[in-house]
């Protein structure tokens, strides 16, 4: 079916409170899950996530702002939790979301993708069959993305989510990824610094000296250079996610290196398998760029945000830079910066070929450090990786696209006139399980890798929507307000105030409402309004205007609150909660038969449910 291109006022500019937290600058974390679901009531699961907080990229902005004036003023870790939802194809036909996004790999899903990204498996009369998790082999629907400063904050977390879903959705998979400690903070489990070349978006934030600045469009659907012109209008700031669970095989990856060094005057045996370890991965362990350090490690270098990326690739006559960093490196690989500006026939272009294929990377490592027996021993006893998750507007564009056609490809770059070969990806490249060939050691010399060291155990694609996207086309038509009524019977407690209470204007004596309503769910009754409602600042989103917290009820956990409160369109900040939750809990009211019969033992019969809280 043909679709209309999405109406975008200004392609250039993104709205920041409409994009997912995770999806342009990452969320601040150390401790992060992957809850992966199925879908079981497609009803159920639209009111709950009518109801559903998630963190947007103008969160993470301010949580960042916050976290640096917690570190000036007190040192340690602010209390933070972040939520990020996204589906797969399967999860969006379960809601009944039939439009084409205009990404083929999305559409058939990653197991179909498997054998060509060069996954190891078996192939057998009924095809190719991945080695992978076995719930990535059947159906995935969603994940919800939890991360945080600490597991307490994001087990808080998921309680409350899995709360909210509850019957609505079954949880298939969890992944815990948390960032390594100490000195390897920042780093992958074979000990590299990680992240360091992440591109920015145009027209967010600043950017650093070398670091590639891609138009929106790359990243978001429907904006500034976005691959797809017809998409859903709900499409709109969504963006695509692949994630995989790449494991990673630490001693074995260690062992080889020690067994393979690089042999040159001066070295000894350990710094020879430095040396190949950085000509692998293009950076030594520091992040150190080899083509700007290619003989020795330089952490200065690596600290300097200023310089660590600011690099390009020798294209002059000759060697053309196999001396500092091989074709193959991993860096260069999956980044070629310059290497193929020669394709650009047109200068005036405003995307070039990289440009095109960038990617926005928010992995994590997950599992435990190794081991001192599986260090002695070479062998890894527990499953520990990469939790790889990237974002763009076009997956056949971006992390498809690099790890199919650069990755995996013998001939990329291609140096074909260079005489050259470059080889696998020594790090993720992969040829279904067999031994790959690669330029590694000295330029120009081949290195066989006898077996994978980075292991694909499976994942999936998926759509992260935009904010609105998720309360309007997702969570489908909003509830009547008349579907959202309950009854109260509350009534107030306390003595009258007193005259001393009057002229001090300070409170002696509890006092206020025992606030008790009924209704058949208290999901789309008192809690529904009392979250959704009172506590969004956001509520009437079709209005030109952003109401603030009620004033009464609305709570924002004991901070200060702002309302439209005063003058038309002038914003009131409430400085404390005048009504104040004294505690209460969510009870269950039979009928006159039920409490005859199923509570006396018989059977069942009419219910409603009661909530008692008092404020």
């Amino acid at each position: 079916m043909s679709q209309t291109p999405l109406a975008v006022p200004n392609p250039n500019t993104v709205d920041l409170a409409n994009v997912q937290g995770d999806v342009i600058l990452g969320f601040p974390k150390k401790k992060e899950e992957f809850v992966f679901f199925v879908i079981r009531d497609a009803a159920k699961f639209k009111r709950s996530l009518a109801t559903l907080k998630v963190t947007t990229t103008a969160d993470v902005v301010k949580a960042r702002k916050d976290i640096e004036e917690t570190k000036s003023k007190e040192g340690g870790l602010l209390s933070l939790a972040f939520l990020n939802i996204a589906f797969s194809k399967k999860g969006l036909d379960a809601l009944g979301i039939t439009e084409d996004l205009g990404d083929q790999p999305f559409a058939l899903g990653q197991f179909k993708d498997a054998k060509d990204l060069g996954d190891d498996g078996v192939t057998d009369a009924q095809g190719f069959h991945p080695l992978w998790e076995k719930a990535f082999e059947s159906r995935v629907d969603g994940v919800f993305v939890i991360a945080g400063e600490s597991w307490l904050s994001v087990t808080a977390k998921i309680v409350e989510v899995l709360g909210t879903f509850a019957s609505s959705i079954r949880v298939v998979y969890r992944l815990k990824g948390s960032v390594r400690p100490g000195d390897q903070k920042g780093h992958e489990h074979f000990g590299w610094e990680d992240g360091i070349s992440n591109p920015a978006v145009k027209g967010i934030g600043g950017h650093l000296p070398g670091q590639r600045v891609v138009p929106p469009g790359v990243i978001l659907c429907g904006k500034a250079e976005d691959p797809v012109a017809n998409r859903p209008e709900w499409a709109l700031e969504g963006s695509f996610l692949a994630f995989r669970q790449l494991e990673q095989l630490v001693p074995e990856f260690h062992k080889f290196l020690a067994d393979n060094p690089i042999t040159l005057p001066g070295l000894t045996r350990e710094q020879g398998s430095e040396l190949l370890g950085a000509r692998l991965v293009g950076r030594w362990k520091s992040g150190a760029p080899i083509q700007l350090s290619p003989t020795h490690d330089d952490p200065e270098l690596a600290k300097n945000p200023d310089e660590n990326n600011n690099f390009v690739y020798p294209q002059a006559p000759g060697d053309e830079g196999q001396t500092e960093c091989p074709y193959a490196a991993h860096i260069r690989k999956t980044n070629p910066r310059n290497d193929l500006d020669f394709l650009e026939r047109d200068p005036s272009r405003p995307v070039n070929a990289v440009q095109k294929s960038s990617i926005i990377r928010a992995g994590i490592p997950y599992g435990p450090e190794v081991t001192p027996d599986e260090k002695h021993t070479n062998f890894s006893e527990f499953h520990r990786g990469l939790a790889f998750v990237s974002y763009q507007s076009s997956l056949s564009k971006g992390f498809q696209f690099i790890q199919k056609s650069w990755a995996n490809a013998p001939n990329f770059p291609p140096v074909a006139q260079k005489k050259v070969e470059a080889g696998f990806d020594p790090i993720i490249g992969q040829k279904n399980g067999q031994s790959r060939e690669t330029l590694g050691t000295s330029a120009g010399s081949q290195l066989t890798l006898p077996r994978d060291f980075v292991i694909s155990r499976g994942g999936e694609y998926f759509f992260s929507p935009s904010i609105k996207a998720l309360k309007t086309k997702f969570a489908g038509s909003p509830l009547h307000a008349l579907d959202l009524y309950f009854i109260r019977a509350g009534i107030p407690y306390g003595p009258e105030v007193s005259l001393n209470e009057k002229h001090e204007n300070h409170t002696e004596h509890s006092r206020g409402l025992a606030f008790i309503s009924y209704r058949g769910s208290l999901a789309e009754g008192f809690q529904f309004l009392q979250i959704s409602w009172a506590n969004n600042t956001r509520f009437l989103p079709q209005k030109q205007v952003t109401p603030g917290f009620d004033p009464i009820v609305g709570q924002n956990n004991g901070q200060a609150r702002e309302s439209l409160g005063s003058e038309a369109g002038s914003q009131l900040t409430l400085p404390r909660d005048f009504v104040v939750s004294r505690g209460g809990e969510h009870f269950f009211s039979p009928s006159i038969n039920t409490l005859k019969t199923k509570f006396a033992g018989l059977s069942t019969a009419r219910t409603a449910r009661i909530s008692i809280y008092c404020v």
